[in-house]
């Protein structure tokens, strides 16, 4: 689902959401795929409710010079909507496909399996780098990765984890959360919006990011 220019009319917008509600309801993923392409700004998409995903990279957008990004994402991240980051080589032309990927962690290679790790969010898009490992223990976000030049942690809040290296390319790291966590537990409002997700960035700038993790599903 995507619009060119969205009209800030609150009947439109009522139109879309209920599209998007009827879609929901009809087992489709409602993705908004290049908003920097189609022109859309906060206002545009702030009150959108119920998106699967966000198109965060689109290689035909890329290629034109109107690059996508994690902002979209983020703003409705931080307004409670658990979307996920998606990258797309939308080819058009032969010469950007393969641009981009989304690595998904199904229990096997049927459509069944991947359809349903799509829909849980298990998955991470990206233009280069891969996540090999990427768990929680005692309170330690624990990473492994292809060789990269910066891992950082981004969470709803001005609040960051950074790894980065000018030398030896960076393949792993682990970020103490548990200041982060019990800050998390100020209120239950702030906590109900806590999220931490994870990108990578390789020697060439190619970027690669996880999903969002709300703490009030994983701690």
């Amino acid at each position: 689902l995507y619009a060119h220019v969205l009209s800030r009319n609150e009947e439109v917008e009522d139109i879309i959401n209920d599209m998007i509600k009827k879609a929901n309801e009809e087992g489709s993923f409602v993705s908004l795929n290049h908003p920097v392409w189609s022109l859309q700004d906060h206002d545009d998409y702030i009150d959108l409710k119920g998106l699967w995903g966000i198109e965060w990279y689109n290689a035909g957008s890329n290629t034109e010079g109107m690059m996508e990004s994690m902002q979209c994402v983020d703003d409705l991240l931080r307004a409670g909507e658990k979307v996920f980051p998606v990258a797309g080589d939308d080819s058009h032309n032969y010469n950007i496909i393969g641009c981009c990927f989304n690595m998904v962690k199904a229990k096997d290679l049927t459509y069944e399996s991947v359809m349903e790790a799509f829909e849980r969010g298990d998955f991470y898009s990206t233009a280069g780098p891969e996540f090999y490992e990427l768990y929680i223990e005692s309170e330690t976000l624990h990473i492994s990765c292809s060789g990269v030049r910066k891992i950082f942690v981004t969470t709803e809040r001005r609040v960051n984890f950074v790894k980065t290296s000018n030398e030896e390319l960076v393949t792993e790291a682990e970020f103490d959360l548990k200041d982060y966590i019990e800050k998390s537990h100020l209120s239950e409002e702030h906590y109900n919006k806590a999220f931490i997700r994870v990108t990578l960035i390789d020697e060439s700038g190619n970027e690669a990011h996880s999903r969002a993790y709300f703490l009030k599903d994983i701690v």
